[in-house]
């Protein structure tokens, strides 16, 4: 049997969490580091971790420490899953960053979500969806995320926008009177993403 994994998803919010200051996995993420660094011949940004991370066939040893310890940890960071179409970077008066999420291929439903609370980003295949691609992002739970719609401008959308905790947020959206599809595209909790018919 060919030695298991874990899934790149594992892989990519555990050095995400060792980047962000978590004592317990930043010596298995260096680890890791390493050994690519040893693979590639050349020093390993983050991103190019990251994008190793989809490969099961470089440093299975590591990434499996690596996940020992995430999943070791005594508290995992609280994650929402939201879907949607990735748009510009927004900054507040404080000059915080966010990234804008569009909800809706009409560009009308938004998020704001503060650039430090995504986890992980991925973009994925989806023949439903506007050129044939989603983007999906994990976000921490306690994140502050602004909710609105219609057309404003950055400075605006602070003004009208609802501020609410992402896993609120995520939690709101998944109940109601609606029949669920399958995927993983249905686990995001934003409106209108994978929602069969009303049941009556």
């Amino acid at each position: 049997m060919a030695d298991l994994v874990p899934h790149p998803l594992v892989t990519r919010v555990g050095l995400d969490l060792a980047a962000k200051g978590s004592a317990e996995l930043a010596t298995p993420a260096q680890v890791l580091l390493r050994q690519l660094r040893v693979l590639s011949g050349q020093p390993v940004t983050f991103a190019m971790a990251v994008a190793a991370g989809d490969k099961d066939d470089e440093c299975p040893k590591e990434k499996n420490d690596l996940a020992a310890e995430l999943a070791n940890l005594p508290a995992v960071p609280d994650l929402s899953l939201f879907a949607g179409f990735l748009g510009g970077p927004v900054k507040d008066k404080a000059k915080a960053e966010y990234r804008l999420l569009y909800l809706d291929s009409r560009l009308e439903n938004w998020l704001l979500i503060p650039v430090k609370d995504i986890v992980v980003h991925e973009r994925l295949e989806d023949d439903h969806a506007p050129s044939g691609m989603r983007d999906a992002l994990w976000v921490r739970g306690a994140a502050m995320v602004v909710r609105g719609s219609g057309a404003r401008s950055n400075e605006g959308r602070f003004l009208v926008g609802e501020f609410t905790r992402a896993a609120d947020f995520a939690a709101a959206t998944t109940g109601g009177t609606f029949s669920a599809a399958t995927g993983l595209l249905c686990e995001a909790t934003t409106p209108g993403c994978c929602w069969g018919s009303r049941s009556r």
